[in-house]
């Protein structure tokens, strides 16, 4: 994170609980320069860009454990960078996404 942290001065760092529900996971930033969120629970988390998320569609986070990258990360360098709000979703409920933002 350090590396992230000395390009990104206002670099914000949050936990969001995922429900079973579609639930906002950052909202809309029209100032968004970075975004990571990593998934540190034991299920996949699925997320919506600009639209809720649904379980078993779209882009998803693999759980920890797995021999998959269990992040997503949004930035300049990538050119991936969007303002919308991010929902995600599991299917149990109660799983734990970490977040920066910048």
């Amino acid at each position: 994170m350090a590396s992230i942290a000395k390009h990104y001065a206002n670099l914000v760092q949050t936990k969001v609980t995922i429900a079973a529900a579609s639930t906002q996971i950052v909202a809309k930033n029209p100032n968004r320069r970075y975004l990571l969120i990593q998934n540190i629970s034991d299920e996949t988390i699925y997320i919506g860009i600009g639209t809720a998320a649904v379980t078993e569609t779209g882009m998803q986070i693999p759980k920890v454990g797995t021999n998959e990258i269990s992040d997503a990360e949004f930035n300049f360098g990538k050119s991936n960078l969007h303002n919308k709000a991010v929902y995600g979703i599991c299917a149990s409920g109660s799983k734990t996404v970490l977040v920066l933002e910048a």
